[in-house]
């Protein structure tokens, strides 16, 4: 055999051992990608709607927060606890900073955020709030990032009522500074100082939306959010429903 046939035989075989390698990623993939489309996605799919639900539950469980009284550090303390015990059904520990060219927040930096809220962003009582996906294709979307992670997706509405004063946005994990209190500096303080004007005789009644990213990742066979970014959620349509005419 000369030497360019064998030459020429080695390089079929390699070929076809690429080939054949390729085909096997392909066919890994879209078996892989089938087994999380028809197992975790639905799993999945659940968490992300219990989270939204438990979390506007958790908001209208703030029996301390009411008209014209300021969180005490032991108030907040124990707010903090509650907290925690909402959001350890949920999350996991990650290194903060470790999802690389993406503004997240792990659980660490969510507690802090939530404590700066405490102390700065609320007023007013929140009696009644639902989150839910909005009705559309893109309400909630599920995409695998990878072999154990996923990332969701989600654009949220609610409705929702206040006492003493209307509200702006809603406290979500992952908020900007931006987006972390509840109340506008335009209409809702007094001109020059930090003083909340409220009237707990009005009642207001409110629709929000917004949206979430939600990174988890697989441990110990459950889905659970290792970062929360890019989250927010505005009110609008406010009306008064209770307590005379608004000015």
């Amino acid at each position: 055999m000369t030497k360019g046939r064998l030459f020429f035989r080695r390089l079929n075989r390699g070929l076809a051992l690429g080939i054949v390698l390729v085909l096997a990623v392909v066919l890994y993939t879209v078996i892989t990608g089938q087994v999380f489309k028809s197992a975790d996605k639905p799993e999945i799919e659940a968490m992300a709607r219990e989270y939204l639900s438990d979390l506007a539950a958790f908001h209208e469980g703030f029996d301390a927060q009411v008209c014209g009284h300021e969180l005490t550090d032991g108030e907040i303390d124990a707010r903090m606890k509650e907290f925690s015990a909402f959001t350890d059904s949920y999350f996991a520990y990650k290194k903060s900073g470790a999802l690389s060219g993406v503004a997240a927040q792990n659980i660490d930096e969510i507690k802090s955020s939530y404590r700066s809220f405490l102390r700065e962003g609320t007023a007013g009582e929140l009696l009644s709030l639902t989150l839910a996906p909005q009705e559309v294709s893109y309400g909630l979307t599920v995409n695998k990032t990878g072999p154990q992670n996923a990332t969701v997706s989600l654009y949220v509405e609610g409705l929702l009522q206040t006492r003493g004063v209307a509200y702006q946005s809603i406290y979500v994990p992952g908020a900007s500074e931006d987006w972390s209190l509840a109340i506008s500096q335009d209409g809702y303080y007094v001109e020059g100082t930090e003083t909340v004007v409220e009237d707990p005789s009005k009642v207001y009644e409110s629709r929000c939306s917004g949206y979430m990213t939600l990174y988890l990742e697989k441990v110990g066979g459950e889905w659970k959010i290792v970062y929360a970014g890019s989250a927010y959620i505005s009110v609008y349509e406010t009306r008064l429903v209770e307590g005379g005419t608004e000015k």
